[in-house]
């Protein structure tokens, strides 16, 4: 419970939208959190266009606003990505502010000290620094991402919260008849996704029987058509968006993990793949560093590197022994550092730390 039968409000995009942020509050709610701590969830944003955006955010502010005055909230919590997401929440975080109540900002965004430096010395970037410098708590995703925050936002309180991961359902075994690597995210360029498929059509003729399947929206028709200019159009399949028990069943399949991202915070996906005892390769960026031990638990790569792409995945391919090892390491990282019940213990902690009592 919150303190004095007052309630912690969350916000964040809305909970069927796709997304690692997303999936971390289902997570958060799956396991108690909200019963436990009356917890309100807000949805700050559902879908792209200014008209949708503000039909969403606006009752969001008034409901806020609506219990601020009433004395009914003991904590706010936004999780923020950067621009637009970070602007919503920090409206949010102000009023807060206002009332004296206190908030944390638990960021996502591998892009958000970008996203920063873009506003430096500009009256945007001191309300950004505003905003984290008066939060009871600044949640980040690694301890790498901590050292750079506190670097630039001295006066703020830093602390990492990993992302918690479920246990898997079950892995199954692979078939040698239905080998494929998996990608697990939107279909953008910033995902690196166009590099995964080129890189698996360099390596598509000393592996006839591999395939590739990208799992998620966004731009298919354009990846699709790579994929026919590359010759490779018979072996890539694109699902679109997955969740729960499909995903579950792709990963459990999967001979590999690729995420070639050019930006990450802590991503779901490897977390999941992890879990499910399945190899990773990805890029070097964000948080997948710490999370892939640099290298001890997956096999990492500059991002745009595609020869270095196309290089990792032939090794986990033709070399079952290493591809079983980084499984093997890789669910006992998952195990150790990112199971459920401690990160949610964690945070409840914090919220019995910052909420008014």
């Amino acid at each position: 419970m919150a303190a004095s039968g007052k309630k912690i409000v969350m916000a964040g995009v809305a909970m069927q939208s796709p997304g690692g942020m997303t999936s971390v509050v289902r997570c958060y709610r799956k396991f108690g959190l909200f019963e436990r701590h009356d917890v309100v969830y807000l949805e700050t944003y559902r879908n792209p266009g200014l008209l949708s955006q503000l039909r969403v955010f606006v009752p969001a502010v008034w409901r806020l606003l609506g219990m601020l005055l009433g004395k009914e909230v003991a904590l706010l919590h936004v999780h923020t990505a950067s621009y637009g997401s970070f602007g919503r929440k920090s409206i949010l975080c102000a009023l807060a502010q206002a009332f004296s109540v206190p908030y944390i900002v638990h960021v996502h965004c591998g892009e958000f000290l970008d996203f920063y430096q873009r506003h430096s010395g500009r009256l945007s970037g001191r309300f950004i620094a505003r905003t984290l410098n008066h939060a009871c708590l600044v949640w980040v995703l690694s301890e790498g991402w901590k050292e750079k925050f506190l670097a630039t936002f001295p006066l703020a309180r830093v602390e990492v919260l990993t992302n918690p991961v479920e246990p898997a359902q079950g892995v199954g075994e692979v078939s040698a008849a239905t080998r494929y690597i998996l990608f697990l995210g939107r279909l953008r360029q910033k995902k690196g996704v166009y590099d995964l498929v080129r890189a698996f059509a360099r390596i598509r003729p000393q592996f006839p029987d591999v395939s590739l399947v990208l799992a998620g929206d966004g731009e298919l028709e354009e990846v699709g058509q790579l994929a026919a200019e590359l010759g490779v159009a018979d072996a890539v399949r694109l699902t679109g968006w997955v969740e729960d028990d499909a995903k579950q069943r792709l990963l459990s399949g999967a001979e590999v993990l690729a995420l070639p991202s050019y930006f990450e915070g802590l991503p779901i996906s490897i977390l999941e793949a992890m879990a499910a005892g399945v190899p990773v390769i990805a890029s070097r960026v964000g948080s997948i560093p710490e999370a892939l031990e640099d290298g001890r638990c997956g096999v990492l790569f500059e991002p745009g590197d595609v020869d270095a792409l196309a290089d990792g995945l032939k090794s986990l391919l033709e070399n079952s022994c290493f591809a079983s090892m980084l499984s093997s390491l890789g669910l006992e990282r998952v195990n150790q550092h990112y199971a459920v019940k401690p990160v949610i213990h964690r945070l409840e902690k914090v919220y019995r730390e910052c909420s008014i009592k």
